[in-house]
């Protein structure tokens, strides 16, 4: 835990003694009704495959499917009400994690020969999903960002990168590339300070879309 989650002891301090006493502007609500409607919805929930493994509140995909139309008014509130008021209730936020070893490692008995999966509550990748199609749908012209434009990936953005180095051979120019390699790149709530993240994202202007973690 101490090497896959650094610093998780004071995480769980922070789990136990958080509290969040902001009230959201008028502002906050609108774009809260905007992003979560009983039809996206209905969409997220409808995403998920059946009987997929569940977090510590035992939550399947199923139950919250075939309950959907008993729910649907309940689930909405609280969605509203976790971007309204930017927070995340600590049972949703607490997962299990499951630590399985990667691929070809032959040694075991190092730590970094595993890699942590998190199981998350469905309700919280719910709320994921009603974000991450709000900045998908809503707002690619104001945030232009590569990974959310439809038919470009990794692929195309080594194409481009490769496409401008060919252009530069044929008019015999020079290219220079900097590349970085940051270990543990794809934990980056792991890696990073919370102070540096909040920054990053408030600097950003996406700190609507950002919810108290721990």
């Amino acid at each position: 835990m101490d090497t896959h989650f650094p610093g998780n002891k004071l995480y769980t301090n922070d789990i136990n003694n958080s509290s969040h006493n902001q009230q959201p502007s008028d502002e906050d609500w609108n774009m809260a009704k905007k992003i979560v409607t009983e039809e996206r919805v209905r969409w997220a929930v409808s995403l998920y495959a059946p009987y997929k493994s569940p977090d510590i509140d035992g939550i399947f995909p199923a139950l919250l499917q075939k309950g959907l139309d008993i729910l649907i008014e309940t689930l909405v509130k609280i969605f509203r009400a976790c971007i309204g008021y930017g927070y995340i209730p600590v049972q949703l936020r607490t997962s299990r994690v499951v630590f399985v070893p990667k691929p070809g490692r032959t040694n075991c008995t190092l730590v970094k020969s595993f890699r942590p999966i998190s199981l998350m509550s469905f309700l919280l990748k719910t709320v994921e999903q009603l974000v991450d199609r709000h900045i998908r749908d809503d707002t690619p012209n104001r945030y232009p960002l590569h990974a959310y434009q439809a038919g470009k990936s990794t692929d195309s953005a080594l194409h481009i990168l490769v496409g401008r180095i060919e252009k530069a051979l044929n008019n015999k120019e020079y290219t220079l590339g900097v590349f970085l390699d940051t270990e543990g790149a794809f934990r980056a709530f792991n890696n990073s300070s919370p102070v540096s993240l909040l920054h990053v994202v408030h600097h950003h202007h996406h700190h609507r879309y950002f919810f108290k973690v721990a």
